[in-house]
């Protein structure tokens, strides 16, 4: 699942729908919502 979501952002997602969103760790959960951010324009 992890995969999938870093995947997206390597694609330029700003957002995801990710209904596994919770099996991720804590840590990693706040860097995929970090680098989903990082992606969005302005």
């Amino acid at each position: 699942m992890s995969d999938a979501a870093w995947a997206g952002i390597d694609m330029g997602a700003c957002y995801l729908e990710y209904a596994a969103f919770q099996q991720l760790s804590e840590d990693e959960r706040r860097q995929v919502h970090d680098a989903l951010v990082g992606n969005c324009p302005g």
